[in-house]
């Protein structure tokens, strides 16, 4: 006869295990602490500084938690706010190209246009969608991509990495300053065109409205140095401010100059005297 024995429950899962937080369930946990820590504060400290504050990403000058993926808001305290009040977004602009009506539609085909891909930083600025341009010179050729919309004057913006592999030696100029500068051939899906002139390594600068300029000290055409803080610290100098109501607050750099920086990812500059 085989003996019966009453059914004995189960222990208790460790309260370690008992509940696996979801990446939402973290948020709430760190949204919570934070009230809490909020509410902690007296009234008067609240007013006079107060102890965090959350920034909210935008575009690619998004918060440095939400940059990384985290999925939760970035908590800066009064000291962070300040430091980053001097500081703005540097971004790196690879090599690419802007054409006239009259070049897209040689290259692309008659009535083509340019096709919106992506917005970028700067307000009415655009990636375009079109298929790229082969750029052909004495030594080589290389692929660029078209950013809209369309101008007035054909450039193409190039590092010096870039200059030497087409074989052509094009000066450090600003965006529109393109008298004299070397040509180079242009090959689309319809068509090609000999550019006389155009061709550019853009000087490194500093995009601004007239009330960011008042903010950080400066006037229109002004060269500055730029301290970023990355794995390889560098300061950039001779970097020219270029201020306009039809801009937004940011930095750009060449690819040569991000590689010399390390400046990879969400990357802060900051004007130094």
């Amino acid at each position: 006869r085989t003996p019966s024995f009453p059914d004995i429950p189960s222990p208790p899962a460790p309260a370690a295990v008992r509940k696996i937080l979801t990446g939402t369930d973290m948020e709430k946990k760190t949204k919570k602490t934070a009230r809490k820590r909020r509410g902690a504060a007296s009234p008067s400290a609240s007013r006079k500084a107060p102890a965090a504050t959350r920034r909210a990403s935008a575009g690619s000058a998004s918060a440095a938690g939400t940059a990384h993926g985290t999925g939760t808001e970035t908590i800066l305290t009064s000291k962070d706010k300040k430091e980053m009040e001097n500081k703005f977004i540097v971004e790196t602009s690879a090599r690419h190209i802007h054409l006239t009506a009259e070049a897209v539609e040689i290259l692309y085909g008659k009535g083509a246009e340019l096709i919106v891909k992506k917005m970028l930083s700067q307000p009415g600025q655009f990636a375009c969608a079109n298929e790229k341009i082969l750029l052909t010179g004495p030594k080589g050729s290389l692929a660029v991509s078209v950013l809209g919309p369309i101008r007035s004057a054909n450039q193409v913006e190039l590092s010096f990495t870039d200059a030497r592999a087409l074989g052509i030696a094009p000066p450090v100029r600003e965006s529109g300053d393109v008298a004299g500068t070397p040509g180079i051939k242009l090959t689309g899906p319809a068509g090609e065109l000999e550019i006389a002139e155009g061709c550019i390594i853009a000087k490194r600068h500093i995009h601004m409205t007239p009330a960011d300029a008042e903010a950080f000290g400066v006037v229109d055409k002004q060269i500055v140095s730029v301290k970023l803080e990355t794995p390889r610290p560098l300061i950039f100098g001779d970097v020219v401010v270029r201020v306009s109501p039809k801009f937004a607050l940011a930095m750009h750099i060449d690819t040569d100059e991000c590689n010399a920086a390390a400046a990879f990812g969400t990357v802060y500059g900051e004007i130094v005297k």
